[in-house]
């Protein structure tokens, strides 16, 4: 893979590596050679509920995000404490116990990827542990949900500055914009003013979905929080590259790219102190085409029956939803089943295997090839279908 480095106002910048044509991969670490032994920092991806819709992408939004900060921001291996599918008490300890490491001067990171919703009481924002559950009765809901109001508490315990980056939303629904609860969870406009040494940088406004970037497998607010903090935001506000990402150009670079890329509104937020310092040593460059990167591979289908014959469309597995394509150009839906028969004039039945169930399925008859997470048949109308997930 060529990398090219350039030299621009004494600053060495890297473009980002890619596949011709892919967006930038985040889990690739993008090494600056910074350290950051002062900091701390707690990495939450909840993606797998036991009573709640699944969060797509979460536990990737969650490794790639560590990967920044171990090897962007530099922050100490044992430093970092990571859990995917962490349940209330998981994550309230994890704060606790990364508040007793952050150093005066230092920063304590706090992410978050997965469900959000709103107190049904007091209306404060409540993040949603792996056993969360939307239950009527207030007490048996609060044994799966904490408030960030106590994650902000025990945070602040530490001698250094908090930053919660969360990658969630607080009106009910999913990030696939399913509904989660009823209107009981919903979140007031109006957020409660962020406490001393905190800041907050939230993925959505009021009533928004903290929605999903598929072609890029990740949360849209993570994917450009992080490519922001990995270097594209330097010189976002007035062009001039420097060599270090403030929380201000991260802020607005973020901003940007969702209302480029995402097709309903997505407004991410920054409030507190942390607009104001560097947050990153940056360097890297993006693509001068990641929008049209971006956009190459559109949004999933997810209706349950797709006529195709008319051209190519899209599908993929969303929640045990497999969409089989088959060599009558019929794609047909199934629910969690290892088959699914055909339509139209054809009577055979599809066979749908998970290659691996944090890739890519490959699955089709009529002769169908796998090309790179791709399936295309070979019937005189091909169809190509793009298949993720579990069954």
């Amino acid at each position: 893979m060529k990398t090219t480095i350039c030299c621009l106002l004494g600053v060495m910048m890297t473009a980002a590596p890619a596949n011709a044509g892919a967006p930038p991969s985040l889990l690739e670490p993008y090494r600056t050679g910074a350290e950051a032994p002062l900091d701390a920092a707690v990495v939450i991806g909840n993606e797998d509920y036991v009573d709640l819709p699944d969060v797509s992408y979460a536990n990737r939004d969650a490794a790639a995000f560590r990967t920044f900060l171990r090897y962007t921001r530099g922050l100490p291996d044992e430093r970092i404490h990571t859990a995917n599918d962490a349940t209330r008490g998981e994550i309230v300890l994890a704060v606790e116990q990364a508040a007793k490491e952050v150093e005066p001067g230092g920063l304590l990171w706090v992410y978050f990827a997965g469900h959000g919703v709103a107190h049904p009481v007091s209306k404060e924002r409540m993040l949603l542990g792996r056993g969360a559950s939307m239950h009527p009765d207030v007490t048996l809901f609060e044994e799966g949900a904490v408030s960030l109001a106590t994650l902000e508490a025990a945070a602040s315990a530490g001698r250094g500055d908090v930053l919660f980056v969360l990658d969630a939303c607080y009106g009910g629904k999913d990030r696939e914009g399913e509904n989660i609860s009823d209107g009981r969870l919903a979140i007031p406009p109006d957020a409660p003013p962020v406490g001393p040494r905190v800041s907050y940088w939230t993925a959505t406004g009021p009533n928004e979905i903290a929605g999903p970037l598929h072609s890029a497998e990740h949360g849209a607010f993570t994917y450009f929080t992080l490519g922001a903090l990995r270097g594209w935001a330097d010189g976002e506000l007035k062009g001039d590259l420097d060599g270090v990402v403030t929380g201000e150009e991260a802020q607005a670079y973020t901003a940007r790219m969702l209302g480029n890329v995402e097709s309903r509104a997505q407004t991410p937020t920054l409030e507190g102190d942390a607009i104001f310092r560097t947050l990153s040593p940056g360097g890297e460059l993006p693509p001068d085409d990641l929008v049209d990167r971006l956009r190459a591979m559109p949004e999933a289908m997810t209706d349950e029956t797709h006529e195709v014959t008319g051209g190519p469309r899209w599908g993929r597995v969303i929640g045990g939803l497999a969409i089989g394509a088959t060599g009558m150009g019929v794609a047909s839906a199934t629910w969690l089943s290892a088959t699914s028969r055909t339509t139209g004039t054809a009577t055979e039945e599809t066979v749908l295997k998970a290659v691996n169930v944090t890739g890519w399925v490959v699955s089709a008859a009529g002769g169908a090839v796998a090309l790179s997470g791709f399936v295309s048949t070979t019937a005189a109308q091909p169809t190509l279908i793009t298949f993720r997930g579990e069954f």
